[in-house]
């Protein structure tokens, strides 16, 4: 069993029309991190963890010294070390001088919100800068890190994914999304109209045979490394037999068969952290279907056997397999490329209600 911790820092320059992640106002972002200090006193465990993260938002953006300020409490007095440390960037945020302290105080991965090298797509998202700015951050991150990891987003109507940058600065990890709408995006209440299926599958092979000829491996839906540089994180949430903690606002834990998740309000959250936390005891039937869907994400799927397996419709695996989006082989079940397009869909067909 392996352990993470989560830290959600919520603030960005400006929201992005596709993002539905809860984001705060830099105004209050003392009173923000005093009240994620108290969370973090009270429900912090105390061994250490095998992964840290601290995602956003934008957690960069907030500067060294808050930063400091949190990985110091998840450090003391806990010995041994933690395998992986990563923090969220954006290119705009990135500094020489912010990523030797943030190297000094322990991370040793840098996930860099990329999201496109095109100038126009990059408008079109509402990121609030340009792919000058991308390359200068990935100087930077290259010159002092060996464990980069960026996004992409893909998917953009009348646009085509720009990988160039995977080859100019080679990160060790990918981690492709293709644009969907969320409700209470600006996409979605301006009505954007995603690509068609038609377009979208076009681009997804060819994201896929750029990647694999470059000796990038999939390991997940929408994830690719280099050999031994798949997110450790990552992999510790697909993986029901682990724990992990969340802290800040919207931040969810799972432990002891329990998930509780932190209220989705910024303005509660800084009032009382324990404001409308929702708390689910996780019984059996909730768990096989977690391990199942969590399991399939996965390149290597689900074993052919037990209890997952029992929960398995077979005559609607075999009949998807015979369409070429399952694969059976070495006593386990798992997606080809093809069928993690259509990946949801599959689930709800081939699992037992």
């Amino acid at each position: 069993m392996k352990s993470g911790i989560y830290i959600h820092i919520p603030f960005c320059k400006k929201k992005c029309s596709y993002c539905a992640f809860v984001s705060g106002n830099f105004s209050h972002t003392e009173e923000y991190f005093e009240m994620l200090k108290r969370e973090l006193e009270e429900f912090l465990p105390k061994s250490k963890p095998d992964t840290l993260y601290i995602g956003g938002g934008t957690p960069s953006f907030v500067g060294l010294e808050k930063i400091k300020s949190i990985t110091s409490m998840v450090n003391s007095g806990r010995k041994g070390k933690i395998e992986e440390t990563t923090i969220e960037m954006n290119p705009d945020s990135v500094s020489e001088e912010l990523v030797k302290g943030l190297i000094n105080e322990g991370i040793n991965r840098f996930s860099l919100g990329v999201q496109s090298t095109d100038n126009v797509v990059l408008k079109r998202l509402g990121r609030v800068y340009s792919k000058s700015a991308v390359f200068k951050a990935m100087e930077i991150l290259r010159k002092h890190s060996k464990n980069i990891s960026i996004d992409i987003i893909w998917g953009i109507p009348e646009r085509k994914a720009d990988l160039s940058i995977i080859d100019i600065f080679k990160p060790e990890h990918v981690s492709t999304y293709l644009l969907t709408i969320e409700p209470e995006t600006k996409f979605f209440n301006d009505g954007f109209k995603q690509k068609s299926d038609k377009f979208v599958e076009r681009e997804y092979y060819h994201i896929l045979e750029f990647l694999y000829k470059r000796k990038y491996l999939r390991y997940e839906v929408s994830n690719f490394s280099i050999e031994g540089y798949q997110s450790k994180h990552n992999l510790l949430y697909w993986n029901t037999e682990n724990v992990y903690y969340g802290f800040g606002v919207s931040a969810c834990s799972y432990y002891n068969s329990i998930r509780s998740c932190n209220t989705q309000s910024y303005e509660k959250y800084i009032k009382d952290f324990k404001a409308d936390r929702n708390t689910e005891n996780i019984d059996l039937n909730t768990s096989l279907f977690e391990k199942i869907m969590l399991g399939m994400r996965k390149t290597e799927g689900i074993k052919e056997e037990g209890e997952c397996y029992a929960k398995i419709n077979h005559e609607a695996v075999s009949l998807q397999i015979e369409r070429g989006y399952l694969i059976r082989k070495n006593g386990r079940i798992y997606f080809s490329d093809a069928g993690f397009l259509i990946m949801n869909g599959i689930l709800a067909d081939i699992i037992k209600d």
